[in-house]
């Protein structure tokens, strides 16, 4: 369906609409020692990242419902298509992508289904988007935890303990993504896949290059296969933590995957222990 040209600046919601549903995931979460705690004591990152009780949680907060309260506020066309998205996110991550649809999700923003339409033309639109939005926040997080390091090995070294599959927020995109192992036959959601990971490989490449030619990092292989290998073990160990794995990445002595890249990469004694890295 065509966007109507009054979207473009805002539009009325249905009555009952959900105040504030579907805010943004923001990570409110506490650290302690090498591992991640919520404002409630949960544990979230390196060791089994989310259950699923804490998933609920997260998830009921981005697109809660305040259930009965009337509303006839209008959304401007980027704050709808934000929001659309955002409930997409947790109804894909709840519901799976294949089973979830336009009607459960116009339920869940509080809007009518041609609403939906205006913005995204279809339901596998909608999952694209939310692959390529994923990607996009991954990198905007990396460029934020580097801003200050200079040195190109305390940037691997951030960027390594940096995994964004095992946070709050990166985990339900992450969840979502995953999703797309069982539609890698659709030409358009294959391409998205590939330039979402494509965008991280860049990334990593461009790093690991800049510390090879300041002889920080090792120069034995590529930066572009030694890019590959991180996204490898990112994307193994994020998984694993989806799956709920206990004590994955560790061996009984306490050393962590981490530790091996950074002694494999970076070498002894280059960077600096930051408490709850994660792979």
């Amino acid at each position: 369906m065509k966007q109507r040209s009054g979207e473009a600046g805002s539009e009325r919601e249905s009555a009952g609409v959900r105040a504030g549903a579907c805010a943004s995931m923001g990570s409110t979460n506490q650290r302690i020692g090498g591992d991640r705690v919520d404002g409630r004591g949960r544990l979230v990152g390196w060791v089994g990242g989310l259950g699923d009780v804490a998933w609920r949680r997260v998830s009921g907060r981005a697109c809660g419902a305040r259930r009965g309260r009337r509303s006839m506020a209008r959304l401007p066309a980027a704050e709808r298509r934000k929001q659309l998205l955002d409930c997409a996110l947790v109804l894909f991550s709840e519901q799976g992508y294949a089973r979830a649809t336009t009607a459960q999700l116009a339920k869940a923003a509080g809007v009518t289904e041609p609403i939906i339409y205006r913005h995204f033309p279809s339901k596998k639109a909608l999952f694209i988007a939310l692959i390529e939005r994923t990607g996009d926040e991954t990198l905007s997080r990396w460029k934020a935890d580097l801003a200050d390091a200079a040195d190109p090995a305390e940037r691997l070294h951030r960027l390594i303990g940096d995994n964004p599959m095992v946070t709050p927020r990166g985990l339900s995109g992450y969840r979502v993504f995953l999703q797309a192992i069982t539609e890698t036959g659709d030409e358009e959601i294959r391409e998205a896949l590939n330039r979402h990971i494509a965008k991280l490989h860049t990334f990593m490449c461009r790093e690991l290059a800049e510390a090879q030619g300041k002889h920080r990092v090792t120069s034995r292989y590529s930066a572009e296969v030694l890019s590959w290998l991180l996204i490898n073990i990112g994307l193994g160990y994020g998984v694993l933590t989806a799956m709920a794995i206990q004590g994955h990445g560790r061996d009984e002595a306490g050393v962590h995957i981490q530790d091996v890249l950074r002694r494999v990469l970076i070498g002894r004694g280059e960077g600096r222990e930051r408490p709850g890295d994660v792979v």
